[in-house]
C-alpha cells in the first residue's frame, strides 16, 4: 500500500488537475474518465485489501487507491494517511474516510499478526512477550506500553513518546492495562481498544 499511496498526488500535484481528467461522484463512489466517459471498476488485487482503479497513462497501467482519489477530490489535499473509520476497506463513503498521521494509522486498527516479517508475540495492541523477563522467571512476562502522539496536552511533547506500563502475568491483564491508559489519555481516536474472550 505504501508504494502507491502518494501516486495520486504525484500524477496530479493539485486536485484541480485531477478533476480535469476525472469525473468523480462521491455519493456513488465512482470515477470516470472525462475524455472517454469510461467508468472505472474498482478491483481488489495484488495483495492489497483496498479497491483500486487501473488508470492508463502513456501505455502504462497505474493502480490508484480509490479512497485516495475520493479523499483528494473532496478535501483538495492528500493526508499523510487515510483511515476507514468502520475498518471496512470496501466502504469508501467520504464520511467514512478520515485523515491520520502515519503513527496514528499504525496503531489505530487491529493488532498486526506480522511486523517486519516476524510474527508478533501478542494478540493485543500495546502488548509484547518480554524474553528478558521470561529468563528472570518472575512470572510477569507480558509487557504493556503505549505510544503518546506528539503535542499531547498532558505531555506537551514535541515528539511521540512511549510509556512503559509494567509487566504482567497474563496477556489479557496487560491488554486491559493498555485499554485503561488509552481511555485515561483520551486516545480512542488513535488506538482501537483490545477485546477479550471473557
Amino acid at each position: 500500500m505504501r508504494k502507491n499511496f502518494r501516486v495520486v498526488a504525484h500524477l496530479w500535484p493539485t486536485a484541480d488537475e485531477m478533476d480535469k481528467e476525472f469525473l468523480i461522484n462521491l455519493e456513488k463512489q465512482s470515477v470516470s474518465r472525462r475524455k472517454t466517459n469510461h467508468t472505472y471498476i474498482p478491483q481488489v488485487s495484488g495483495g492489497c485489501k483496498y479497491p483500486q482503479i487501473n488508470y492508463s497513462r502513456h501505455c502504462k497501467v497505474i493502480r490508484l487507491l480509490l479512497h485516495n482519489v475520493l479523499f483528494y477530490h473532496k478535501h483538495r489535499y492528500l493526508a499523510e494517511e487515510i483511515d476507514h473509520i468502520d475498518f471496512n476497506p470496501l466502504n469508501n463513503s467520504i464520511d467514512n474516510l478520515r485523515p491520520l498521521t502515519m503513527l496514528e494509522n499504525r496503531y489505530y486498527g487491529d493488532k498486526r499478526k506480522f511486523f517486519n516479517g516476524k510474527k508478533t508475540s501478542s494478540k493485543h495492541i500495546g502488548v509484547t512477550l518480554d524474553k528478558k523477563q521470561a529468563k528472570l522467571k518472575t512470572g510477569k512476562i507480558w509487557r504493556a506500553r503505549i505510544t503518546i502522539p506528539k503535542n499531547h496536552p498532558d505531555f506537551l511533547n514535541k515528539k511521540s513518546k512511549e510509556i512503559h506500563l509494567g509487566f504482567y502475568k497474563t496477556e489479557d491483564e496487560a491488554g486491559r492495562i493498555v485499554n485503561k491508559n488509552i481511555i485515561k489519555y483520551n486516545l480512542q481516536h488513535i488506538f482501537k481498544l483490545n477485546t477479550f474472550d471473557t
